[in-house]
């Protein structure tokens, strides 16, 4: 009898462990597939940026008090210590770095110098002063592209110019809805962050306009900024102007920007 009722045992334990390999064969083999996470590099095409849940208006996520409009006179650091953003990277007496992942150096760069030269634009109707080593490519007829030499962070800054003819029922909040769809589209692909600021008005060749500042992180890091400016000019046509610009620099290329908004005018 203790021989039977062990073997009973035996056999019951068997029967369990046989169970349990069944269903953990089950559980892994019912078409479940292990999760890898894939780091997307900077060569990668058209990657989707992930939008926070906030929304696409990050004006919220800048410095507290921050005015888009501070930065057209290109004095976006006052002399003090900051990031790219404008925010203090020092707390306290003591130096400590608060934003080390977007700060190379602790300070700001050194400001750039731009020598400029006139360019007429026979088909737009439009002449403006641009950095003079700046190349450009006019071979789309409704844009002109004009890109910096000097690589800084990895990244040539551009001004691209484009005029389009719109209907004449086109107004000011068809401009501004216009604006925030170019902005959300320029950061829809290869950023692992993209922030614009609110839509601000500023004219543009005397023209009803809009214009949004941003800041994007691309996947290998290298930070951007630039502005989206648009503007209704001579009635049917929409002249848009992109800036993009490597991001510890951008006070210098605001500078620039202004400059070119300044002596932006019409050939007749």
């Amino acid at each position: 009898m203790a021989k039977a009722s062990t073997w009973k045992k035996r056999s019951f334990a068997m029967l369990m462990l046989a169970s349990v390999l069944l269903l953990c064969a089950c559980s892994g083999g019912g078409g479940g597939t292990d999760i890898v996470t894939a780091v997307p590099t900077q060569n990668s095409a058209l990657i989707p940026t992930a939008v926070p849940s906030g929304g696409t208006d990050y004006m919220s996520d800048l410095p507290e008090g921050y005015d888009p409009a501070s930065e057209e006179n290109g004095a976006e650091y006052d002399g003090g210590d900051y990031d790219e953003m404008g925010r203090s990277v020092y707390a306290g007496a003591t130096p400590i770095p608060l934003d080390p992942v977007d700060k190379p150096t602790a300070t700001p760069r050194p400001e750039l110098t731009f020598n400029y030269r006139e360019y007429t634009s026979a088909a737009f109707g439009i002449r403006f002063e641009i950095p003079y080593d700046w190349t450009v490519d006019d071979t789309a007829s409704d844009k002109l592209v004009f890109t910096d030499p000097n690589t800084l962070d990895n990244v040539n800054a551009t001004l691209t110019i484009t005029v389009k003819t719109v209907a004449s029922t086109y107004k000011g909040e068809d401009l501004k809805a216009d604006l925030q769809s170019e902005v959300a589209a320029l950061g829809q692909y290869n950023y692992t962050q993209w922030k614009p600021t609110t839509a601000e008005k500023r004219t543009l060749l005397g023209g009803e306009g809009y214009y949004v500042n941003y800041r994007g992180v691309l996947y290998d890091g290298t930070i951007v900024r630039g502005r989206v400016h648009m503007a209704i000019i001579n009635g049917n046509r929409r002249i848009e102007v992109v800036l993009n610009c490597p991001g510890w620099f951008n006070s210098s290329y605001i500078t620039m920007f202004t400059h070119f908004r300044n002596t932006l005018a019409y050939t007749e």
